[in-house]
């Protein structure tokens, strides 16, 4: 991760701003949701009461109209606080950690750069809240120069407590992602031989199509031709909803990218000047041969 100081930012400013349209959105939606349910349960309470007057459906009419009311009331009122859906809150509890500040590390939205929020630190304590759209990994860390800590951050309440001389090391709860991303973790730590470790990341996405996890590991199939296709059939094991989401886009395109460079696919078309200061475009020799010849000074 490349440290760029100008993407330092302030976490309350940018919070309110990336959050606040989202969550008025979905307090009107959900407002909105209940609501049609209240009028549908005040329609059937209507029509039920101008037919109580046949005595022999009466009884029968009564409960029916009595369970369709419990079930519509109670789906109007299930989950309505907005604050469900607000996003994430992350307590940190850090033993030995200065007032100062803590850094958190993360892809914008299509992946394009590394955004720094700086989160204050007070009494070894800090708070930071966001929204992410699907689960997304943050790195915790106190330094550029310092080892972090990898969350899978999920709108949740997320808690980490740990030590400021260990903070690769913090324990994390609140993230059901985060669980199985450690467990992971661990069994390729133990493993001293980079293919074996690779296998290991292969058989765990090919076993968990459905998860964020298996979107994330495809980052470390880069490289030769071999590889990429390999991480092709990988991608494509994955359900639609890990296949489209921040990092199955991210590898999808790169992997467009990547794959120009190799034999029988179609190269990277750029345009430049000639000798004689004329536009050339590669496109422009579709079906002919092109002679490249690289030098340096």
């Amino acid at each position: 991760m490349e440290w760029d100081q100008s993407r330092v930012q302030g976490p309350v400013a940018k919070i309110y701003r990336c959050s606040v349209k989202k969550q008025r959105t979905i307090v009107v939606l959900n407002v909105a949701r209940r609501l049609q349910k209240v009028i549908i349960t005040v329609c059937i309470h209507r029509i039920v009461w101008l037919n109580l007057n046949k005595k022999r459906m009466r009884n029968l009419t009564l409960k029916m109209y009595l369970l369709l009311s419990m079930y519509l009331m109670s789906g109007a009122c299930y989950n309505f606080n907005p604050s469900s859906h607000a996003g994430f809150v992350i307590k940190g509890d850090i033993m030995g950690y200065e007032d100062s500040i803590i850094y958190f590390s993360y892809p914008d939205s299509i992946f394009n750069q590394f955004i720094i929020d700086t989160i204050p630190v007070k009494n070894e304590h800090f708070e930071y809240k966001g929204e992410v759209a699907n689960p997304t990994v943050y790195y915790m860390f106190k330094s550029p120069r310092s080892e972090g800590r990898n969350l899978f951050v999920e709108n949740h309440v997320i808690t980490i407590k740990g030590n400021t001389d260990s903070l690769n090391k913090a324990k994390v709860e609140g993230s059901t992602i985060q669980i199985k991303y450690d467990s992971l973790q661990k069994s390729l730590d133990k493993s001293a031989h980079a293919q074996e470790r690779m296998n290991l990341r292969g058989k765990f996405i090919k076993n968990h199509p459905h998860s964020y996890i298996s979107a994330y590991l495809l980052n470390g199939y880069f490289g030769d031709q071999q590889s990429t296709k390999q991480l092709a059939q990988l991608l494509e094991g994955l359900d639609s909803l890990r296949q489209h989401s921040l990092y199955g886009r991210w590898i999808s395109e790169k992997m467009h990218w990547d794959t120009m460079g190799f034999p029988n696919h179609p190269a990277y078309v750029f345009e430049a000047l000639n000798m004689e200061g004329e536009k050339f475009s590669l496109s422009d020799q579709r079906g002919k041969y092109v002679l490249l010849d690289f030098w340096a000074s």
